[in-house]
């Protein structure tokens, strides 16, 4: 494998999606997209098969506010490189002074390469590279293997890039000509599949495929092979208003379709799968129905759809919706209770919420175990057990009906959390809070565990009572003060505060689960524990003297510098980090997750 070649593939396609916009590093795919103004899009439509089974493009340009604020956040990143990380001429051997190998020069023009895009991190400058924050991307599916076209605005310009690039580092970039245009070209030879990067006029069209499909592809990456019929613009606009998607990032997985044109592969590892449990031969007519019994639950989940609902200088909506058929739908709308959690924090470091109806996943659970043992026994796919399905599903249900069916919910919050230098929480308030039929229950259930639970008194009006000390065990380490309330069919364990901050939570469906984070505050703690843990190997001595520890004192360096390295990402990640809120329900689509991030 030529892994300087297959390093540069994957630089170029980072490099070419995520450049002008670093900017949806928390969204679901927001890095993939950046915008658009002059570029064609309808013509970037036209490479793509109007039967293709899955389509990710962007329609509308981003606002430039939008724009400018992502780029101030890319600069952030850009500045993670240290300045002395760029050596020319690559790398040298510590011990010999020679050059170092292919390998380690490519690393070195990637870090060039990356610089160079960092210094130029701004409005006028950034189209210097030959790049662009307005570009117009597609990626989707060509016989089913995977292109990504994304616009360029000069291609001379970009390789001028290219080339200040392998100036810095002593790296030579292997330039091929794929037909009349150039291109990089590698090959992953344990896969047996090809990288294949081509540098069109005004985009780069790239793909992976094996190498029976090369010459086919390599037609169609450079313009030479056209789809019988291509994707029509006005079918994309159809999509965005039916889902109302906004266009700055949107797309679907059509399940159905890409499991029918890959359906002949399917089976042949259906049959090497089977062939593999035993010493006999493979069954084909078992093969064969098995591939059935994976078609039947294909009708019942055919799609996966996504794209944004919101963007605004500093915030970011975006939903994935997993489209499911009117029966599935129905029993996953009863998966959530309707009355949902009706309290959370108004500002968390992490919180996450739990709404789930037991009785109801019984009975979608009865009902797919239903569903998966006839699909087994009429198509005679041996490779599912019915008997042992319906064992499984006994468990469950007992599991279900005996212990979770008097819960209604979960909620969980950490509000603050201070931490001194040997890792001991100080300043906490944090918030624990069950829903179920009978609240009173659940203490006598710890009882099992500390007969001195029993003698706990909770009142019935949210009057919180103190836990005595070292009812808990520390382990050694002091613990904050700890509160028991019940009001309502719920109680509550409160930590460090007997009365943390909460507001009314009033969501507008049902919802099954809910999560929250503050990505400053949360990487800002990672990065302290980070900072306070002691680099000691698991069984060895802080303390090492002996010529024999020689090999373990490096071990030691190595993990103090490891750790000094995740702090500093944890650092990072701080300064970049949102808040994220996330919401997962049902509705006559199907399972719906909705993200919210707040820059």
């Amino acid at each position: 494998m030529n892994h300087s070649k297959h390093k540069l593939t994957g630089l170029l396609l980072a490099t070419a999606i995520g450049a002008s916009s670093i900017s949806h590093a928390e969204g679901l795919l927001g890095g993939l997209f950046s915008s658009r103004k002059d570029a064609d899009f309808k013509t970037m439509l036209s490479h793509v098969p109007a039967d293709t089974s899955y389509l990710l493009a962007n329609k509308k340009p981003m606002p430039d506010d939008v724009i400018q604020f992502q780029l101030q956040r890319a600069r952030q990143v850009m500045n993670m490189i240290p300045p002395d990380a760029i050596k020319p001429g690559g790398k040298t051997d510590d011990k010999t002074g020679d050059k170092a190998d292919n390998t380690d020069k490519a690393g070195q023009f990637f870090e060039a390469l990356f610089k160079d895009l960092g210094d130029k991190l701004d409005d006028k400058k950034f189209t210097e590279t030959g790049l662009s924050t307005n570009s117009s991307n597609v990626f989707y599916g060509y016989q089913t293997l995977p292109v990504a076209r994304i616009g360029i605005t000069d291609k001379d310009a970009l390789m001028a890039t290219l080339k200040r690039a392998e100036e810095k580092s002593g790296y030579k970039l292997d330039l091929q000509k794929c037909g009349e245009q150039d291109c990089f070209a590698s090959k992953d030879e344990e896969s047996g599949m090809n990288f294949i990067v081509v540098l069109m006029k005004n985009h780069l069209a790239l793909s992976v495929f094996p190498d029976d499909k090369q010459e086919i592809m390599l037609k169609h990456l450079t313009g030479k092979s056209s789809p019988e019929k291509s994707y029509a613009e006005k079918d994309w606009d159809a999509f965005l208003e039916t889902n109302k998607f906004s266009g700055y990032g949107d797309g679907y997985i059509n399940l159905k379709k890409l499991f029918e044109k890959n359906s002949s592969l399917i089976l042949e590892g259906m049959k090497l799968n089977s062939a593999g449990k035993s010493t006999k031969k493979a069954d084909p007519k078992s093969a064969a129905g098995c591939l059935a019994v994976a078609a039947e639950h294909i009708e019942n989940v055919p799609e996966v759809l996504f794209g944004t609902t919101g963007l605004t200088k500093e915030t970011m909506d975006y939903q994935l919706v997993v489209k499911t058929s009117p029966t599935v739908s129905k029993a996953i709308q009863g998966i959530a209770n309707n009355a949902s959690i009706s309290k959370r924090s108004p500002d968390p470091i992490i919180d996450f919420g739990l709404n789930i109806n037991f009785a109801n996943l019984g009975k979608a659970l009865t009902q797919y175990s239903n569903f998966l043992t006839g699909s087994a026994e009429k198509n005679k796919c041996k490779d599912i057990s019915p008997m042992d399905v319906r064992k499984a599903m006994g468990g469950a249900m007992m599991v279900l009906n005996m212990g979770l069916s008097q819960f209604k919910s979960l909620y969980f919050t950490l509000n603050k959390l201070d931490l001194d230098d040997k890792l001991n929480p100080q300043n906490v308030e944090a918030l624990v809070s069950i829903g179920a039929d009978n609240p009173g229950s659940l203490v006598a259930m710890l009882a099992m565990t500390n007969p001195a639970f029993a003698s706990l008194k909770i009142p019935k009006d949210g009057s919180p009572v103190k836990l005595p000390e070292n009812l808990i065990p520390g382990r050694g380490a002091p613990l904050p003060p700890i509160f028991l309330s019940q009001k309502d069919k719920t109680l509550n364990i409160m930590i460090g505060n007997d009365k943390p901050t909460l507001t009314d939570y009033k969501p507008g469906k049902p919802e099954m689960m809910i999560l929250g984070m503050d990505g400053k505050r949360y990487y800002s703690k990672m990065a302290s524990i980070m900072k306070a843990l002691p680099p000691v190997m698991p069984g060895k001595s802080a303390s090492l003297t002996n010529k024999a520890d020689k090999s373990a004192k490096q071990q030691i360096n190595e993990i103090k510098a490891q750790q000094v390295q995740a702090y500093q990402m944890m650092k990072t990640m701080a300064e970049l980090s949102g808040k994220l809120q996330e919401e997962i329900y049902a509705d006559e689509r199907g399972l719906v997750v909705d993200y919210h991030i707040k820059y």
